[in-house]
């Protein structure tokens, strides 16, 4: 199973929506715009990711572009505590992206994650679709607000 979840890049975690509505910290706005990135993707609602980036909130840089899988893939499995900031890690690239920067890309571009030995590659189809290690990008630009932070959506078929 741990060789599914590393070749996906997808774990997941079950937990309540209703445990996700408390208010961003203080930390949360000195952390340059975290705090509206989440209610982004809470409106988008991916309220199961949005509990996991507010866990270690502090600790993750700014100029990252998450790679958010949704709340129902993030129902199958469950990730330890200890781990959530190298999860999220690994469904993030350390530069700020949009849709338009990566269409853009060649097909094959292999990019950096967050998490220093993962790379993700970019599969550029000419209809305007994008893969990241074979997982499509369903909704992207679900984060666009903010100046530190992004979002991307994606599902497992």
């Amino acid at each position: 199973m741990a060789l599914f979840l590393a070749a996906s890049l997808f774990i997941s975690l079950i937990v309540s929506a209703s445990s996700i509505a408390a208010a961003p910290s203080p930390s949360a706005v000195v952390n340059g715009g975290i705090a509206s990135t989440a209610q982004e993707m809470q409106r988008a609602r991916y309220f199961t990711f949005v509990m996991l980036i507010r866990m270690v909130q502090e600790k993750i840089p700014h100029n990252t572009t998450f790679l958010m899988p949704n709340d129902r893939m993030l129902s199958t499995a469950s990730i330890p505590e200890n781990q959530v900031l190298e999860f999220l890690s690994r469904h993030s690239i350390p530069a700020l992206l949009m849709f338009d920067d990566l269409i853009r890309l060649p097909n094959g571009t292999i990019v950096p994650t967050s998490h220093s030995s993962q790379t993700i590659t970019i599969t550029n189809m000419e209809n305007q679709k994008l893969y990241f290690n074979n997982v499509e990008l369903t909704s992207p630009d679900v984060c666009h607000v903010g100046n530190l932070f992004r979002g991307k959506a994606s599902n497992v078929h």
